[in-house]
C-alpha cells in the first residue's frame, strides 16, 4: 500500500499575509504534479504490472488542507494504492530536488524539466514569496524537505547551463516503426533488459525494453509495426529509448498491393462504358 503526502509551504512576501496569485499557485502545483507523474513512469518502469492509465490516476494529488499561521502551507495527498510506487516517487523526487540544490547533477528519475520547474519555484515574481519549502512526509520514513530560494536558483542556473552540453531528453516520448532483431541480443532469457532495433520515419531507435514485455513468440513480430512510448535520449547519430509501453500494430497494405486495389476499384466503375467519352465532355465543359 502506497500513499504520498507533500507539504508546500510559501514564506515571506505576501505570502506572509495568506496571500499568493492564482496564476503562482497554478503554474507551482501543474510544474510539481508533472513532475510527480514522470518520476513514477521512471522509477515503475521495470514493473509490467503498472500501465500508463495507472499511473496517470495514482499520481493525482489532491488539496488536503488550509495554509497555517505565520506563512502559507497547503498539504496535498494522493489516493492510497496497492503499490508503493507513488511514496517511492515522492521521495526520489525531493531527493533529486535537494541533490540539484546541492550542486550534485540529475538523480535517477529526474529530467530538465524537474529542473526547468524547480527554477520556477526559487524565482517568485512581484514579492510574493522570498521562499518556497516542499516536504515530502511519510509516517513510517523521516521528512524531505527542500528550500527553493535565491542560493537554490543559482544552483539550478549553473546546471541549466551545463545541461546544454549534454544530449536533450524526453519522458514518455512516442515512436512508431518497423520491429528489428539485433545479432547480439540473448532474447531466450526469461527476465531482464533487451535491446531492439526500432527503423522509424527519423531513423533507427535503439530500444532498450524488459523481456517481460515481449509476446512469447519473438520471431512471430520482427519485421512488424510497432508503437513505443518510454523515455528518449537525442544522441548524435544514435537515439534510444527506454520502453514504458509497447503495442504491435495491424499491418498495413504495401503499395503494390494499394494500386492493385485502385486498378480494380476503377476496372468495376468505368465497367461497360467509355472513359474517354466523359473525358471529352470535361474538356468541352471548361
Amino acid at each position: 500500500m502506497g500513499k504520498l503526502k507533500l507539504i508546500i509551504t510559501f514564506h515571506g512576501g505576501k505570502a506572509d499575509e495568506h496571500q499568493l496569485s492564482i496564476d503562482t499557485l497554478a503554474k507551482t502545483f501543474s510544474a510539481i504534479s508533472s513532475d510527480i507523474k514522470n518520476v513514477y513512469r521512471m522509477v515503475s518502469h521495470a514493473d509490467v504490472e503498472v500501465s500508463a492509465e495507472q499511473i496517470n490516476e495514482e499520481s493525482k494529488l489532491f488539496l488536503s488542507a488550509e495554509p497555517a499561521a505565520g506563512s502559507l502551507k497547503l498539504y496535498f495527498v494522493s489516493a492510497e494504492t496497492e503499490n508503493d510506487w507513488i511514496e517511492v516517487s515522492g521521495r526520489e523526487y525531493a531527493k533529486g530536488l535537494r541533490l540539484i540544490g546541492a550542486g550534485g547533477g540529475l538523480s535517477s528519475g529526474v529530467s530538465k524539466s524537474v529542473l526547468e520547474h524547480a527554477k520556477l519555484f526559487s524565482s517568485p515574481k512581484d514579492g510574493e514569496y522570498e521562499s518556497m519549502e516542499l516536504t515530502v512526509s511519510q509516517d513510517a520514513e523521516p521528512d524531505l524537505s527542500v528550500v527553493f530560494n535565491e542560493r537554490y536558483s543559482l544552483a539550478v542556473e549553473r546546471q541549466l547551463v551545463a545541461l546544454k552540453t549534454l544530449p536533450p531528453e524526453i519522458h514518455g516520448h512516442e515512436i512508431e516503426g518497423i520491429l528489428h532483431a539485433l545479432d547480439d541480443q540473448d532474447y531466450t532469457k526469461p527476465y531482464g533488459p533487451v535491446l531492439l532495433k526500432v527503423a522509424s520515419y527519423d531513423g533507427d531507435w535503439l530500444c532498450e525494453i524488459e523481456k517481460q514485455r515481449l509476446p512469447v513468440d519473438l520471431n512471430s513480430v520482427w519485421g512488424k509495426r510497432v508503437f513505443m512510448r518510454g523515455f528518449a535520449t537525442f544522441r548524435p547519430r544514435k537515439k534510444t529509448l527506454r520502453v514504458s509501453e509497447m503495442e504491435i500494430l495491424p499491418d498495413r497494405p504495401g503499395l503494390l498491393d494499394a494500386v492493385g486495389r485502385f486498378i480494380e476499384i476503377n476496372e468495376k466503375i468505368w465497367e461497360g462504358q467509355d472513359p474517354t467519352e466523359y473525358l471529352d465532355r470535361v474538356r468541352e465543359s471548361h
